[in-house]
């Protein structure tokens, strides 16, 4: 799921995280460009690049503020990552093909999880959700995988328990524009952007969590 980084970024991202997680920031201390520019003596490209990556990872928020201290955390969300890593396999498996698929499993899990929002009914919501992304693993030809999902199922039962009053008017509606926005995008084989709203959901999963 992470960009590809040039060598000396990468390099300063994984000082950057270890850093982190050792405690050298607080918890919602913001990260500059400029801090990174200085620090390690590179030019703005290289320090935005890096701050990019550790928004993408859950490092950090959108503002560059730090999420998480904490190494269980950072596991959580790696594990979070892992859904998303392999729906972006299923996407590249798909693209490599480069042959008619049909979408209709998609269209109609999203169609339920639309309905399951309007009812307001989390057990129907989940389903859709792990039937959806059962549809998606069929592409990779790798069943196992589909036990990934675990880790976005329990990020979600999480989001609704600390906001009962505005996850389905708001929350789930954004899971909902993600997951219609991946579907449009595979029915017009436009899988760069299938890659970007994948990208774009995860992070805005660990937002959500680290501002629950």
């Amino acid at each position: 799921m992470r960009n590809k980084l040039t060598f000396v970024a990468d390099e300063i991202y994984a000082e950057m995280k270890k850093d982190i997680l050792n405690h050298k920031f607080e918890r919602e201390e913001q990260i500059t460009g400029d801090y990174i520019a200085r620090r390690f003596n590179v030019c703005r490209p290289f320090a935005t690049e890096v701050l990019e990556n550790l928004v993408e990872t859950g490092l950090l928020s959108y503002s560059y503020k730090v999420h998480t201290v904490s190494e269980a955390d950072f596991r959580f969300m790696s594990r979070i990552k892992m859904t998303f890593y392999n729906l972006s396999y299923a996407v590249q498996k798909l693209e490599e093909k480069d042959v008619p698929a049909c979408f209709d499993c998609l269209k109609q899990e999203l169609t339920k999880i639309k309905l399951a929002a309007h009812e307001q009914n989390l057990d129907a919501f989940i389903a859709g959700i792990q039937n959806f992304y059962g549809c998606m693993i069929k592409h990779t030809e790798m069943p196992s995988l589909e036990n990934n999902i675990k880790y976005l199922i329990d990020t979600l039962i999480f989001l609704e328990k600390e906001n009962e009053d505005t996850f389905f008017s708001h929350i789930a509606y954004g899971v909902i524009d993600y997951l219609s926005g991946l579907t449009d995008s595979l029915i017009k084989y436009e899988f760069e952007k299938c890659h970007q709203t994948l990208n774009q959901f995860y992070t805005h999963n660990v937002n959500l969590l680290f501002n629950a």
